[in-house]
């Protein structure tokens, strides 16, 4: 009876470790698309607002800086968008350009900070939604 529990144990723990995986590889495909998308995209368009979607999903990482980090890297794409010579030139002036960027960047952290706030207060119920 033990080495049934053991195996079933370590058989949750690889299924685990196999979709946790599965998530970052998500993560890192949506996080490079959405760049990509941002990149070809004529100015003015907030295809940034899209680099929510793997952030809410990086909160499904059981690591709790997962959320920090690629909004860290978003931050950075949309600053290499912004400031990138290669980009085309905008319609807009520039401080709309900036001020654009700012928001973005106001919304990403914005949300880092309100969902880490709320994984501390509400620890169980994160903890048997992962279960």
């Amino acid at each position: 009876m033990l080495n049934k529990t053991r195996g079933s144990t370590r058989h949750s723990a690889q299924k685990k470790e196999k979709m946790e995986r599965i998530t970052f590889t998500l993560l890192v495909g949506m996080t490079g698309a959405v760049f990509l998308v941002d990149v070809l995209a004529p100015p003015g368009v907030a295809w940034w607002v899209l680099y929510l979607f793997p952030l809410m999903l990086a909160f499904s990482l059981p690591d709790r800086m997962a959320p920090v980090g690629l909004a860290a890297i978003a931050s950075a794409f949309i600053f290499i968008n912004t400031f990138s010579p290669s980009s085309p030139p905008s319609a807009f002036p520039t401080w709309l350009t900036l001020a654009h960027s700012a928001l973005a960047l106001a919304l990403l952290w914005g949300t880092v900070v309100t969902f880490r706030s709320l994984q501390k207060r509400l620890p169980p119920l994160t903890a048997s939604i992962r279960s």
